[in-house]
C-alpha cells in the first residue's frame, strides 16, 4: 500500500499546493502587519478634534449661535418683557418657573435630538464599512 506523499495526488498536493498554501499565508501575514486606514472619508477633520472633545472644549454645530438664533432670542426676551410688563406683581414669579421649565424642556429635547443623530450617523458609517451579505440585494440594505 502506498502512502499519500507517494501517489500522484499527494506528490502534486506536497509539490504544488503546500507551497501556494504557505505564498498565501505570508501574503495575509504581510498585509496584517501593515496597518491600513479603514476608510478615507472626503472630509477635513481638525487635527485636535479629539483632544477638545476628551477635554470638553468641544461645542458641536447644534449647540452654536447662529444669526437666526440670535434673533429669535431678542425677539423671545422682547415678548417677555412685553408680557412681564402687562402681568400683575404676583405673576412675575409664575412667568420665570414657565420660563425656566420651557428652557429645560428645549435642552432635553435638544440633547435627545443630538444623541439620536449621533447613534444614526454612528450606524450609517457602521453600515457603509460592513460588507453586503451574501444572497443579499442592494434594495435590501
Amino acid at each position: 500500500m502506498m502512502d499519500f506523499y507517494q501517489t500522484p495526488m499527494g506528490h502534486t498536493f506536497f509539490e504544488r499546493h503546500v507551497p501556494q498554501l504557505i505564498q498565501a499565508i505570508e501574503a495575509l501575514t504581510s498585509a496584517l502587519d501593515k496597518p491600513a486606514q479603514a476608510v478615507t472619508l472626503p472630509v477635513e477633520a481638525d487635527p485636535e478634534f479629539l483632544s477638545r472633545l476628551y477635554l470638553g472644549e468641544y461645542e458641536s454645530a447644534p449647540f452654536q449661535q447662529t444669526p437666526e438664533g440670535a434673533e429669535l432670542t431678542r425677539a423671545v426676551n422682547t415678548a417677555h418683557d412685553e408680557l412681564e410688563a402687562l402681568l400683575p406683581e404676583g405673576c412675575h414669579e409664575k412667568l420665570m418657573q414657565y420660563q425656566d421649565t420651557l428652557t429645560m424642556r428645549e435642552g432635553v429635547d435638544l440633547q435627545r435630538a443630538y444623541e439620536s443623530g449621533f447613534r444614526t450617523a454612528v450606524q450609517m458609517m457602521a453600515a457603509g464599512l460592513s460588507r453586503p451579505v451574501a444572497g443579499q440585494s442592494e434594495s435590501n440594505h
